[in-house]
């Protein structure tokens, strides 16, 4: 099927034609979150891979704390492994998690799954919200760019949070001016993070920013990750032309990022604040309020 790329009114790209409802959710159940060369998840992971992942999901609840989030109800769409689910319940919090797959959850906090829908995320929040279910928090982590319809997604978390929540997103930061600039120069030779069969919609902080804003969330907070993109620029590290060097990138990453996390996350914090203002680092994380009406 040949798939063509069309901007939006907000400034990002979406693809088209979508997927039914129901290849999506085949997709997404049977194998997204099952094979190891698809998103993050892996069947295993090394010590030095967990304290990294469970560092991160102590950095976004730290955000999270100083954009005003009170340990309110949670509402975790896409948990995945459950890295932050389970940092939310071991706080305290009352937790909920919707997912079309429980597989990557089971395999790592399998005590996490009895707070969980296994359900289509549309359904699953229109049932919450029926149910006049509210919540504190919303958090979305790498799950809009693969919804048929964002749009649909804003209102209906708009409509669960209660007066003042948060909605949390982070996403890919595709067709960024960095991309460009690896384009441009022929750094690399094609839009590698161009998959227009899982990932539907590219955004950047701006085309973001847009979006939530017309469905009545403003802005808190904005930070990137690690800026993995820059291995591109030196051939002997680029692992777009050569797989093989994606593996030490990889490590070299997580390595940076926990001694960075050392200096305390205000530090870490303000550092990553400025990468997403200068248009850098591979994914992009938003902190939203509710809007006061």
């Amino acid at each position: 099927m040949k798939f063509e790329k069309k901007l939006t009114k907000y400034g990002f790209y979406s693809v088209s034609p979508l997927p039914s409802s129901t290849e999506m959710e085949k997709y997404f159940s049977e194998k997204y979150f099952q094979a190891p060369d698809t998103k993050c998840y892996q069947v295993s992971y090394t010590p030095l891979e967990i304290k990294h992942k469970e560092m991160k999901s102590e950095l976004l609840f730290y955000s999270l704390i100083k954009s005003g989030y009170d340990n309110g109800k949670l509402l975790e769409v896409g948990p995945g492994e459950g890295f932050f689910l389970n940092l939310a319940n071991s706080k305290g919090i009352d937790i909920t998690g919707i997912d079309f797959s429980d597989f990557g959850l089971k395999k790592f906090h399998p005590n996490l799954s009895k707070f969980l829908i296994k359900e289509d995320i549309y359904k699953a929040m229109r049932e919450l919200s029926s149910a006049r279910k509210k919540f504190n928090l919303i958090l979305a982590d790498s799950v809009i760019e693969h919804l048929l319809d964002p749009e649909a997604f804003l209102e209906l978390a708009l409509g669960l949070l209660d007066t003042n929540g948060f909605l949390c997103l982070s996403f890919p930061n595709n067709f960024s001016a960095f991309q460009k600039l690896l384009l441009d120069k022929s750094y690399i030779e094609s839009e590698f993070w161009y998959v227009p069969q899982a990932h539907f919609h590219y955004f950047t902080l701006k085309s973001m920013e847009n979006l939530a804003d017309s469905y009545g969330f403003q802005l808190k907070d904005a930070y990137s990750d690690f800026p993995i993109d820059l291995f591109l620029l030196n051939e002997s590290s680029n692992y777009v032309k050569d797989k093989s060097k994606g593996r030490n990138a990889h490590n070299a990453r997580v390595e940076m990022d926990l001694f960075l996390s050392e200096s305390g996350f205000d530090n870490y914090l303000s550092l990553l604040r400025s990468m997403a203002l200068t248009r850098i680092g591979r994914n992009l994380t938003m902190i939203f309020e509710k809007k006061s009406l």
